[in-house]
């Protein structure tokens, strides 16, 4: 199950992805009404491939409320 840590006290949303106390990316996002806007979301190249992704969607709907998830495309995403 993953966590998300806070880093930084300036950015409300910027937080480090951590599995068990393993750093496995970072996710930055916006709160707006009651919108999510996921601006950026990085899983480190070698622990791509193992859902952290999802569980990171996951993670946003439990611990969240909002109505909808808008991701912003980028090809590191």
């Amino acid at each position: 199950m993953i966590k998300l840590k806070k880093v930084n006290k300036w950015k409300s949303y910027y937080f480090l992805i951590c599995d068990n106390k393993q750093e496995v990316g970072t996710l930055e996002f916006i709160k707006k009404s009651n919108i999510l806007i996921i601006a950026y979301l990085k899983i480190y190249p070698e622990y791509q491939h193992n859902h952290y992704g999802y569980q990171v969607i996951d993670y946003l709907f439990s611990h969240y409320k909002f109505k909808c998830i808008i991701g912003e495309t980028l090809k590191e995403s």
